[in-house]
């Protein structure tokens, strides 16, 4: 074991700490170093803060610590010269060009947790031998790499005690690998022999499938980078995101379980606004073209889904729709269909009032900011907006992004194909989860007495397939949208339950 010594006070007082370089393994996390070193040290966090905090740390008169200076992504409260004296290595270093490594497959613009997940995950298993993984924290994985079991949360003795942030100083953790029932996730043996178990290289998590199918896509990079994965929805509610993106870059239409839709491979060629579409914004600034042109386009893919459903589901419901009352109905007799039909209209036109089902209403274009119609998703829309707007690639940030110059400027005043193929796919994905969430609402209120005019916000992405965006680069590429649905919730099923009261 190397035994290392640091000047860790002004005074020069010098300690020997118990740690050896050899217990760190590719991929482990900042909280399992730690951890590792609070247990062989039988010291505590705010010990930690003292032999490894930073300038502004050590200057500070009491033990009160912000998150900021314990968060274990960035650990902006520790000192990288305190970490590589300490500990063999700079921990802080490792960890971001670590994160970089994961993070730079995807290439996209965002922060690097939309990818992580702030609640602390753990491998049952992983954790008996005292070890974490920065994979375990990634939301792609929901399952750890080394050993397939399913990443946990709860402790297995008292069902909670571990639901902490990945923060140490929101974690309530008093002991290492310690609950607060006071159950040990590490064993006996372990726990006794615990210099020998951390030096054997039994858990690297590079030699994994998963981890290997990861980097994989690095030869797909010029794909990858092509890939919109929504910031919108908990990636952790699906049960293998990564999977599906890896099918996104490698799928085969014959062998894939997914819905793809590809648009004509001419696509980058095609000229959307011809003569006729010319003539109709010929008072129109020529900067002032993409907005209205998004908001007629959004706005008659809505009308024509609402009216394939009032020709299908609402069909046999014509009475109901005329008969669907302005108030709160204290009668058994509400239509389940026209009550989800109503709401979902409500929602996406931003009704105050939910019973003007049969009419349209209408609105002026706002004119200082890109109208997508819908008031529900404009932020979305608006983010995918600006993604295609200004490229893929920022050549200014060439830390993260690379030395690679802006492309796909998808939008121009006199070319919108590919931005309107793109919000055409997916807002009708969003209008049928819409519709699938409202009959849902509408089924739980069946046969009650009271009726509720629900408000908008509270479902939001609830219940919608992962879905992927891949955009085209070269003059002969498709567009192409991705798919996997819910087999166990769709609207098809839903309508199967649902009861008119009124026989109409």
């Amino acid at each position: 074991m190397k035994k290392l010594i640091y000047n860790h006070t002004e005074e020069n007082l010098k300690r020997t700490f118990a740690w050896s370089s050899s217990w760190y393994h590719p991929y482990e996390s900042a909280w399992s170093i730690f951890h590792k070193f609070m247990f062989a040290n039988k010291v505590t966090i705010n010990d930690l803060f003292k032999i490894f905090g930073s300038e502004s740390i050590q200057n500070k008169r009491s033990n009160v610590w912000s998150k900021k200076d314990g968060d274990l992504f960035t650990l902006e409260g520790f000192d990288e010269k305190r970490l590589q004296d300490i500990l063999g290595f700079n921990l802080k270093a490792n960890i971001i060009e670590e994160s970089a490594t994961i993070l730079k497959i995807l290439i996209q613009k965002h922060h690097y947790k939309v990818f992580y997940i702030d609640t602390f995950r753990f491998c049952p298993e992983c954790i008996k031998i005292g070890y974490h993984s920065t994979f375990h924290q990634f939301k792609l994985f929901n399952t750890c790499p080394l050993h397939n079991k399913p990443l946990s949360s709860i402790c297995p003795s008292c069902g909670g005690g571990w639901k902490n942030e990945y923060n140490l100083i929101k974690n309530e953790i008093k002991h290492p690998f310690q609950c607060q029932c006071g159950f040990l996730f590490i064993n006996e043996d372990m726990a006794r022999m615990f210099a020998k178990t951390w030096s054997s290289n039994s858990h690297d998590i590079r030699d994994s499938s998963l981890v290997t199918r990861l980097f994989e896509l690095n030869a797909h990079s010029e794909k990858t980078k092509r890939i919109h994965i929504s910031d919108c929805i908990d990636l952790t509610n699906y049960e293998n995101p990564f999977e599906y993106l890896y099918l996104t870059v490698n799928s085969k239409e014959e062998n894939t379980k997914h819905i793809v839709y590809k648009s004509s491979k001419n696509i980058n060629k095609i000229k959307c606004l011809d003569k006729k579409l010319l003539s109709k914004y010929i008072f129109t600034p020529r900067h002032k073209r993409p907005n209205k042109e998004l908001y007629f386009t959004l706005k008659a893919t809505y009308k024509s889904i609402a009216r394939h459903f009032r020709k299908t589901i609402l069909k046999d419901h014509k009475k109901c729709i005329k008969s669907y009352n302005r108030s709160f109905t204290y009668s058994e007799s509400i239509c389940p269909f026209v009550s989800a039909y109503a709401h979902w209209r409500g929602h996406i036109e931003d009704h105050e009032i939910n019973w003007h089902v049969h009419t349209y209403r209408k609105r002026k274009i706002a004119e200082n900011q890109v109208d997508f119609y819908t008031r529900s998703d404009s932020d979305y829309f608006f983010n995918i907006y600006i993604e295609l707007m200004t490229g893929l690639y920022n050549e200014k940030d060439e830390t993260i992004y690379g030395n690679e110059p802006s492309i796909l400027h998808y939008v121009s005043p006199d070319n919108l194909t590919i931005t309107k193929y793109t919000f055409n796919r997916l807002f009708a994905h969003l209008l049928h989860n819409y519709l699938l969430n409202w009959l849902i609402v509408a089924h739980n209120d069946m046969g009650k007495s009271v009726h509720y005019f629900y408000s908008r916000p509270f479902m939001k992405y609830k219940n919608l397939p992962f879905y992927t965006i891949v955009y085209p680069f070269k003059d002969n590429e498709a567009a192409e949208f991705h798919i996997w649905p819910n087999k166990d919730k769709t609207i098809e099923n839903i309508l199967k339950k649902l009861k008119c009261p009124n026989n109409s």
